[in-house]
C-alpha cells in the first residue's frame, strides 16, 4: 500500500489521542479488505470501542457515507455492515 506524501505528513503529525469515530476505505484489493477488515476487529476488540467502518470502490460513496454518519455524537457499529459499497 502506497501513502500519499499528505497522508504520511498527517499521520506523523497524528497524537495518538484521537478516537476514531468512523473509518472509510477506499479502493482496496479482496486481500486488503479481509485484512482490513481483521486488523479493524481486533483494534475494536483490544479497545473494547466499537466503531462503523466499510469498504468503497469510489471515493465519492465514502464520503457521502461519511456525510451520513455526521451530526451524531457516537455512530453505532449498525449504522454500517462492513463490506463492498
Amino acid at each position: 500500500m502506497i501513502l500519499s506524501a499528505e497522508s504520511r505528513r498527517l499521520l506523523g503529525q497524528w497524537d495518538g489521542f484521537r478516537r476514531v469515530m468512523a473509518n472509510a476505505i477506499v479502493g482496496a484489493t479482496p486481500m486488503i479488505r479481509v485484512l482490513g477488515l481483521l486488523t479493524l476487529r481486533a483494534i475494536q476488540t483490544l479497545q473494547r470501542y466499537d466503531f462503523p467502518y466499510a469498504f468503497f470502490d469510489r471515493e465519492a460513496q465514502a464520503l457521502a457515507w461519511i456525510d451520513s454518519l455526521r451530526g451524531t455524537s457516537a455512530p453505532s457499529p449498525s449504522a454500517s455492515r462492513p463490506g463492498k459499497h
